[in-house]
């Protein structure tokens, strides 16, 4: 199984256990989709509260990320951790 890094907490995962965050071709960043630079998150509050880590984000993805992105991002986190936790 593939791992990958959490970019708030910089621990080393499964990339199943992880919430993966993509910047689609045309930029927009998703929680869906298949292809574009993606960034992983801990499925834990604390690591996946996109405002507080804008920074790193924005470094991830090598380009400076939008309020109203974060906004939508913080969103679509909020819904994966919630199904996170139900299974």
């Amino acid at each position: 199984m593939p791992t990958r890094t959490c970019i708030v907490c910089r621990k080393l995962q499964d990339q199943a256990a992880l919430i993966r965050v993509r910047q689609t071709l045309d930029g927009q960043l998703s929680t869906r989709g298949v292809t574009g630079r993606s960034v992983y998150f801990c499925p834990v509050q604390s690591c996946n509260t996109a405002p507080v880590h804008k920074d790193r984000l924005a470094r991830a993805l090598r380009r400076p990320v939008l309020g109203s992105e974060l906004e939508l991002l913080q969103k679509e986190l909020t819904c994966q951790r919630t199904r996170w936790e139900t299974n």
